[in-house]
């Protein structure tokens, strides 16, 4: 390319096209199609489960019983606003409220 890109230039010379070297192999949707059913067949035949995965060790256990309860406690939804009950809200009415509090004469 020439040093002086943004000089002003013939308007009737041709620009020779660039070619592109970095032409991209794609590859075909039926290509895929084949990738993806030899991975689901190799998949089912890799699945193997032994007999003392279940079994944890005691500190395992305890571990997963801990995290278990600590979810169990997070999950229970919690109201934002304390539920009165009748019984403290006829115990308060007796009382007075800010309002109703005598002012102390100085």
């Amino acid at each position: 390319m020439s040093a002086n890109v943004l000089s002003s230039r013939d308007t009737n010379a041709q620009i020779k096209p660039v070619a592109q070297s970095d032409a991209k192999d794609t590859k075909s949707l039926e290509y895929h199609r084949q990738v993806l059913e030899s991975r689901m067949k190799d998949e089912q035949a890799q699945k193997y489960v032994s007999p003392s995965d279940e079994i944890q060790s005691p500190a395992t256990q305890k571990l997963s019983n801990f995290r278990n309860k600590n979810i169990m406690k997070k999950s229970k939804p919690q109201t934002l606003f304390q539920k009165t009950s009748t019984r403290s809200f006829e115990a308060a009415k007796g009382q007075p409220m800010f309002a109703d509090i005598p002012k102390k004469d100085e």
